[in-house]
């Protein structure tokens, strides 16, 4: 299977969501668990930004192209610890007795073969990320192809519809309590959905 058929990209979006789904039924992951997870994942993708600066400043850009390619990162982490409040603010009306540091301590220690579960989740994310870069961005060579702005302009729609959306969940639950069941399902459907479009339907726009 040619790795940058669409065929072999739906198959690694399956992937990314079955991890999910397999803790929640078989590894007692609960909704804090998963949207852990798929913090961490969004972290890797930041830290995937700077790998891609670091590629662009190879071409010698103008003062002005640094200038704004650090601010990309700074607004994406911006964007980031925004989501991660407006998540921790859904826990928090949601689930009883909710403790941000609390459950990311329990979900790197989380033990179910023997071995902390951190220890092999974030190498997996990295890598994961890894295979990504290469696949959608080094070998295609979109940094010769496309100006910077070009490229991080798709970066910031990415992130933009993250923080929408959660948004758009939080106002929901503060308005209308969910179980944690309805509030997963939410989760991996509008997380299925992000990356059919941002990876199949417009992979590179």
């Amino acid at each position: 299977m040619n790795p940058n058929s669409n065929s072999a990209k739906f198959v690694l979006i399956l992937l990314e969501l079955i991890i999910p789904l397999i803790g929640f039924l078989f590894w007692n992951w609960d909704f804090v668990f998963i949207i852990l997870f798929f913090a961490i994942d969004w972290l890797v993708l930041i830290l995937f930004q700077f790998l891609k600066m670091r590629e662009c400043l190879k071409l010698g850009l103008r003062k002005s192209d640094k200038q704004y390619m650090a601010l990309t990162i700074l607004v994406l982490l911006s964007m980031f610890l925004a989501t991660v409040f407006i998540l921790t603010g859904i826990c928090y009306i949601s689930i009883p007795k909710f403790n941000l540091s609390a459950e990311i301590t329990r979900f790197l220690s989380y033990k179910d073969s023997g071995i902390a579960q951190g220890y092999f989740l974030i190498p997996l994310c990295l890598l994961n990320g890894y295979l990504i870069y290469q696949r959608d961005f080094l070998k295609p060579k979109i940094y010769q192809i496309k100006t910077i702005r070009e490229i991080f302009s798709r970066t910031f729609t990415i992130h933009i519809t993250i923080f929408i959306v959660c948004s758009i969940i939080g106002s929901l639950v503060y308005f209308q309590h969910f179980n944690e069941v309805i509030l997963l399902y939410i989760a991996l459907g509008t997380i299925f959905i992000g990356k059919i479009y941002f990876q199949l339907i417009k992979p590179n726009s």
